[in-house]
């Protein structure tokens, strides 16, 4: 069973209505509901205004407007993007705790090793990869903007990118004594463990990015 042009537009403009613009997602349930309703429409013998009726109520939880504590309660969509974004960003945070906490237990195990001038170099450094990094992050921004889609990876790196880009900026210890890695061994541990934080969530924006752009090349279902 064939849908009808009319029809199908029905169905891209509810998902239009539940601001479900991600194709990652949305091509994915756009045929789920295609299939459904045919189904439905065969089994049953009803017509298609009353079969797509008992689809959208099928949806209208999972794509309901929803916000996560994990990304900011300012941050919302369909439940079934948010919840899929969630996942994602833990994983991140994950990678990126681990990380951080290896690189705050070697420090600790090679306490009074370095010398302030080396501790001093390694910050300078640390200000120079920052500078970089955010560099990148403009790039990526500016290339995800020029496509004429939105993903769930793109929608990740917007949230993020605003505030890792603010700490490679504000945080700079080419021109900040903040989150200095040569103050007193409190809060050296402290600052070593969040610029070594802020460094290894960088690598997730390229995994997003590549995530994002890989969607390049497929046909957008927009209208």
């Amino acid at each position: 069973m064939k849908l009808q042009q009319s029809e199908l537009k029905q169905i891209r403009d509810f998902l239009d209505k539940k601001e479900l613009f991600q194709i990652d997602l949305r091509a994915e349930i756009y045929d789920h509901i295609i299939e459904s309703t045919c189904q439905n429409m065969r089994l049953n013998s009803v017509d298609f205004d009353e079969a797509f009726c008992v689809e959208t109520q099928r949806w209208n939880i999972e794509l309901d407007n929803y916000s996560s504590f994990w990304l900011g309660l300012y941050w919302n969509g369909p439940r079934i993007m948010i919840s899929k974004s969630v996942k994602q960003i833990k994983k991140v945070y994950l990678k990126s705790t681990l990380a951080s906490l290896f690189i705050v237990l070697t420090a600790f195990i090679l306490n009074g090793i370095f010398s302030i001038t080396f501790l001093d170099s390694i910050s300078k450094i640390i200000g120079a990869v920052y500078i970089i990094f955010f560099v990148i992050l403009l790039v990526y921004d500016y290339r995800i903007k020029t496509t004429d889609y939105q993903t769930t990876f793109s929608f990740l790196f917007k949230i993020n990118a605003i505030g890792v880009g603010f700490v490679y900026v504000l945080y700079n210890p080419l021109w900040t004594n903040f989150m200095s890695i040569y103050d007193d061994d409190s809060l050296m541990y402290i600052s070593i463990g969040l610029h070594a934080f802020a460094i290894s969530f960088f690598f997730s924006f390229s995994s997003l990015y590549n995530s994002h752009m890989s969607f390049n090349n497929q046909k957008v279902l927009w209208h």
